[in-house]
């Protein structure tokens, strides 16, 4: 595995998404489990790209198993390597989890945090 690592340091973010777009599945196991506040894993469902990551600590609605992430138990490195070999062999569910996750991050733009938070706020206003 080492010898497909590429290590690149800070990239200015034009080539940050051309090294995301170039990765066939992206691994991030977390011990503490995955979470929505990650940035790097919503760079990863922003662009599409398969990702296999660890089960959260919370139940997350957004994220589904199969569909647009592919979940494992958290310090499972046994589950992490199955996981891989099971997407390595199979660009159907790679490509099937990967629009999953760029539909699913149309959720987290800028804009409709924007339009929930004011949304929040007006709620909050007129119930007072």
């Amino acid at each position: 595995v080492a010898g497909r690592i590429i290590r690149t340091g800070f990239l200015p973010p034009d080539e940050t998404s051309a090294a995301l777009l170039s990765c066939h599945v992206m691994v991030m196991p977390y011990l503490d489990g995955v979470s929505l506040r990650r940035g790097t894993l919503m760079a990863c469902l922003n662009h599409g790209r398969p990702t296999i990551t660890t089960h959260p600590a919370t139940p997350l609605t957004q994220l589904q198993h199969g569909q647009n992430i592919y979940l494992v138990p958290p310090d499972s490195p046994q589950a992490l390597a199955t996981a891989v070999k099971c997407l390595r062999k199979d660009p159907y569910q790679r490509k099937m989890i990967g629009d999953g996750a760029k539909a699913v991050s149309d959720i987290f733009t800028w804009d409709k945090i924007a339009v929930q938070t004011l949304e929040f706020f007006q709620r909050v206003i007129v119930n007072r």
